[in-house]
């Protein structure tokens, strides 16, 4: 049986990230270790009886409980930037990939791997040991991204009683949302999903959805309220019947890293009526279960 070591590396995009990168493999060679770089696909193919470090943007869950791991991360914005800048995307989608990234990171934090931060004056690796910083001044304290919606992984565990607070232009919503009143859906209209999203990945954890919901219906407002990822969701079934202010609280356990969807849809047809939705204030308010 080998006894190889096999390191894995999940690095942040940020700025000098190529310069870590260059450094950490010049200490693989100066320790005899093989030193492999993973961007999708198939695994790198490694000699099995000499250690080695591979380094790249996603872990492959099936790995996750066999090799020692550690993380290289940055300020959530920095990371957003780098995706949109580099793999040329929209803020939509930049928000998407580099929420998702930053949920492994999370994921990966939660189980004990060390993490360390790109401005670090050094990186302390499982192992192999310290490799200091190829970076001559400290990195750039980040230019924030305004409404990136990625203020949840300011600690890269994202710890319990996180809190953050998702405003309404993070969500999808259908061609009867006045946007000029920046959150208000008409309820005119056949039985449909009213909006969702904001599809911004968290980590696994017991998750909290907060909303304050304002209703004028005509008679009545049947809506379904969803909160979860894909198919696991929690649900609850509302018949609003008078106008006024409604609060919504529901939880949700993530089991893996996973894209969040907190959507209303109505049940049943309306003549007129709107309901005002001014954004969704999510917690983690436990582990896994």
């Amino acid at each position: 049986m080998s006894d190889q070591v096999c390191l894995r590396l999940l690095q942040s995009p940020f700025p000098g990230d190529d310069l870590w990168r260059q450094t950490i493999a010049g200490a693989c060679k100066a320790c005899g270790w093989q030193y492999a770089e993973h961007w999708g696909g198939d695994r790198p193919t490694l000699d099995p009886f000499r250690n080695a470090i591979i380094v790249g943007w996603t872990t492959d869950a099936s790995d996750l409980n066999t090799t020692h791991w550690a993380v290289q991360t940055a300020a959530p914005d920095v990371v957003m930037a780098a995706f949109e800048q580099r793999l040329k995307l929209a803020s939509d989608d930049a928000r998407y990939h580099a929420s998702r990234h930053l949920a492994e990171v999370a994921a990966l934090a939660r189980l004990g791997a060390p993490v360390s931060y790109a401005g670090d004056g050094e990186i302390q690796l499982p192992i192999l040991g310290s490799v200091p910083t190829p970076l001559e001044a400290p990195l750039a304290p980040p230019v924030g991204i305004p409404g990136s919606g990625l203020a949840v992984y300011q600690d890269a565990d994202v710890p319990i009683d996180t809190e953050v607070f998702w405003p309404s232009d993070l969500f999808n919503f259908g061609d009867l949302a006045d946007k000029r009143r920046g959150v208000r859906v008409e309820l005119l209209g056949r039985r449909r999903l009213l909006f969702n999203g904001p599809n911004i990945w968290l980590p696994p954890g017991v998750w909290e959805a907060c909303a304050e919901l304002r209703v004028l219906p005509q008679e009545k407002a049947d809506l379904l309220i969803e909160w979860g990822y894909g198919t696991e969701v929690a649900e609850i079934a509302e018949v609003l019947t008078s106008a006024g202010r409604y609060k919504i609280r529901i939880t949700q356990n993530w089991l893996a890293p996973a894209p969040a969807d907190f959507r209303i849809s109505l049940m049943m047809p309306a003549l007129a009526g709107w309901l005002e939705f001014p954004g969704l204030k999510v917690r983690r308010i436990g582990d896994a279960a």
